[in-house]
């Protein structure tokens, strides 16, 4: 592989500004990497890529003109988005069939600040059907892959983010997060991703949007090679836009760990279900790792970890006034009975995980009872129980999700394990999902690193020596022999 596919995008922004490289350079290498890789994975599903060469041409000619410049933080280096953000001009559809001829209107708010910022996108990449599901199909542009072994979903619902970055094609890219959409790729991919607390990016030009309090469960946050992007895409994303109103945290900055021995690491190895061997000895790496490097580790699990589902569904549920129907039907109300009896001949426009959710919302009716209510309320417990164990300087390590990445199909088999990552939306927490080794057929492990309330500075950071010392995002077998 050409070595600016392996190098962060903070380092190829340095090499950029120190002209060590030029920005047609990093683009033409990963434009030809994209190329090589993309009709195996089906990621970019939307491909800027003639564009993209175009503003690289344009940033090269720039910094011969004016070489002493300053410049923006990601000057000259690719980014991808996730298709459920609004780019300009752009398809947005979010893999909804009612959405095919969609196109936005203005920039989310989180790609306007990474454009801002001098990036230059590669283009949208793929998601479930209404962003809903651990695996990346949709009607409009199909399955994509794993770039470990294309056999493995790359998770869902940033599926499309985590497999072109994991198969070194894009440094940087911005992903959602309601149940685990950025960690579960992530570690499905062997890259690192970020969990936003609460109230730190906006959510603004993304479809679905939520309302209400489910705003602060569905978060935006960035996906990358390294830890150091995260802690970057982090400084350009948080803060306020004047249009999502519930983004009330300070500023971010990142954190340098000076003392590690003040920092407490609790680890678990097994959450509402149980992980299997690849996964345990993920924890034991990661915690093992800190412990080297000067950290005091306790074993800890929240006592309600066992109630994760009840109250994941009883927080969503009871905050949600909106009906997957009408989503899928882009506001006109779809009949699941009917869409079910098409999908038994084949003709159905929607996926079998969106119309199983969109019975089950026929069935079950969308009225908030009151034992709902009060499953979602214990969300409050649990934050309360992490909060009292973490004070301000403790994280929480543990398995990113109880397996490796599945093979295609396979999530129907145990639709529910996404509650390893989902329990901490609710709990409005910062998670950082860093790799942490392999499983024997090569295939990448990860791990998540809980904080206390807004220290995503302290995750973050906990992650980057994580990364240090078990060697972070590498190219395996798979499509990185092409």
């Amino acid at each position: 592989m050409n070595e600016l596919l392996l190098l962060s995008a903070t380092e190829l922004a340095r090499r950029v500004r120190d002209r060590q490289v030029t920005p047609l350079e990093v683009m033409d290498a990963h434009l030809d990497r994209a190329l090589a890789v993309n009709g195996r994975l089906n990621a970019i599903v939307n491909p800027f890529f003639d564009r993209a060469r175009e503003a690289a041409e344009r940033a090269t000619a720039d910094l011969d003109r004016r070489p002493s410049a300053p410049r923006p933080p990601l000057f000259g280096v690719p980014f991808t988005i996730k298709e459920t953000y609004a780019v300009k001009g752009e398809p947005w559809t979010a893999g909804i069939l009612a959405r095919r001829t969609r196109r936005a209107e203005r920039n989310a708010t989180v790609v306007e600040r990474l454009l801002a910022a001098g990036g230059i996108p590669l283009g949208t990449t793929n998601v479930p059907e209404a962003a809903m599901w651990m695996e990346s199909v949709n009607p409009i542009h199909g399955r994509t892959s794993n770039p470990h072994d294309t056999r493995c979903t790359p998770g869902g619902s940033s599926g499309g983010e985590g497999a072109i970055i994991g198969a070194g094609a894009s440094p940087l890219g911005l992903g959602s997060d309601i149940g685990g959409s950025i960690r579960m790729p992530a570690h499905f991919c062997g890259i690192p991703g970020h969990k936003p607390s609460a109230g730190r990016v906006p959510g603004t030009g993304h479809h679905p949007r939520p309302t209400g309090q489910v705003r602060r469960y569905a978060v935006s946050g960035p996906l990358a090679r390294r830890v150091e992007d995260l802690e970057l895409a982090m400084e350009l994303l948080a803060g306020p836009d004047g249009l999502d109103d519930s983004i009330d945290a300070p500023p971010f900055q990142r954190l340098a760990l000076d003392d590690p021995a003040a920092v407490r690491v609790h680890w678990y190895e097994h959450g509402q279900f149980e992980s299997t061997p690849p996964m345990v000895n993920a924890v034991r790496r990661a915690v093992g790792a800190l412990s080297d490097r000067g950290f005091r580790t306790e074993p800890w699990r929240p006592a309600l970890l066992d109630a994760g589902l009840e109250i994941w569904f009883g927080a969503v549920q009871s905050a949600s006034s909106e009906r997957l129907l009408e989503i899928l039907g882009d506001g006109r109300t779809i009949d699941p009975f009917r869409e079910l009896a098409l999908a038994l001949v084949g003709r159905s426009h929607h996926t079998w995980p969106a119309l199983a959710t969109a019975l089950g919302e026929r069935v079950v009716g969308r009225g908030v009872t009151p034992k709902l209510r009060r499953n979602g309320e214990r969300r409050h417990e649990l934050r309360g129980e992490i909060e009292r164990k973490l004070g301000a300087n403790g994280v929480l390590v543990c398995p990113a999700f109880p397996r490796v990445a599945p093979r295609h199909h396979e999530p129907f088999l145990r639709p529910l394990e996404w509650i390893s990552t989902g329990i901490f939306n609710v709990t409005e927490l910062p998670v950082t999902c860093v790799p942490a080794g392999r499983d024997d057929r090569d295939l990448p492990t990860g791990v998540q690193i809980v904080g206390p309330p807004l220290r995503d500075d302290l995750t973050l950071a906990v992650a980057r020596l994580v990364e240090e010392e078990l060697g972070g995002w590498r190219p395996g077998h798979g499509l990185h022999a092409v």
